[in-house]
């Protein structure tokens, strides 16, 4: 098998040289027919070529992240040439993975809250490498790309509610759904507020010449938690009075 792998490997690369290189460098003598969809079919050989090696050179759980690391290279590679045929490729290696990530990595033959050593390193490395092509798949702003994107966002957070699913008791399931819940809301936000509260304050309180600056500090670093469920409490339509 890997002597296949390292084969299916270099056909990929050279397929995709051929698509995204050669095309791009010499657009002109590649513009008309039938040279172009002759380069649009080196593109999805190479991609072919490329989960072909994945699965050769890769076993059990380390498959799916082998199909995730093609999509996300994938992803980076149409946002930057804004190609549609790529799209469509990493698309179906984001189906390809999410399947073997239900069929393998899940291990849901093993009885529930048993902790995976596998599941423990491969799901999150799944679910970020999903949210990463989440943020590189939309190359227009309309209501296809933005559901394309929307389908990648979903899909790493069923790989993360599945991890939580598996992995925690079950009388801390709500408080994990909870947290992650959080924390998808921040980083969807951007930079996160609460810790930028924070920090003023504690540059408030160490211009001010307190004789007691460490305890100031400490007394800002304590109201940390403040801002960020004042900002949650107003997400839920709720007032927060402290």
């Amino acid at each position: 098998m890997l002597a296949a792998g390292v084969m299916f490997g270099l056909c990929a690369v050279v397929f995709y040289a051929n698509a995204l290189l050669v095309g791009q460098r010499w657009k002109l003598f590649f513009g008309d027919s039938p040279d172009e969809q002759l380069l649009c079919g080196h593109s999805y050989l190479g991609g072919f070529a490329a989960v072909a090696a994945a699965w050769a050179l890769c076993s059990n759980d380390w498959t799916a992240i082998a199909f995730a690391g093609i999509m996300l290279v994938l992803a980076a590679l149409g946002a930057k040439l804004k190609s549609f045929h790529l799209q469509v490729q990493y698309g179906l290696i984001g189906i390809l993975t999410l399947y073997r990530v239900v069929v393998v990595n899940l291990h849901s033959e093993i009885p529930q809250h048993s902790h995976v050593r596998m599941r423990l390193i491969t799901l999150p490395l799944i679910a970020a490498a999903f949210y990463l092509a989440a943020k590189w798949s939309q190359l227009r702003d309309d209501q296809n790309q933005r559901s394309f994107r929307g389908f990648f966002a979903l899909a790493g957070t069923a790989v993360g509610t599945s991890l939580i699913y598996y992995e925690v008791p079950e009388l801390w399931q709500p408080l994990a759904a909870i947290a992650f819940a959080v924390l998808l809301l921040e980083v969807g936000n951007g930079p996160i507020s609460c810790a930028r509260v924070a920090r003023s304050r504690i540059d408030w309180i160490s211009r001010t010449g307190s004789s007691d600056r460490r305890s100031g500090r400490n007394a800002a670093l304590a109201q940390y938690p403040i801002p960020c469920a004042r900002r949650v409490a107003s997400r839920c339509g709720c007032v927060l009075d402290c």
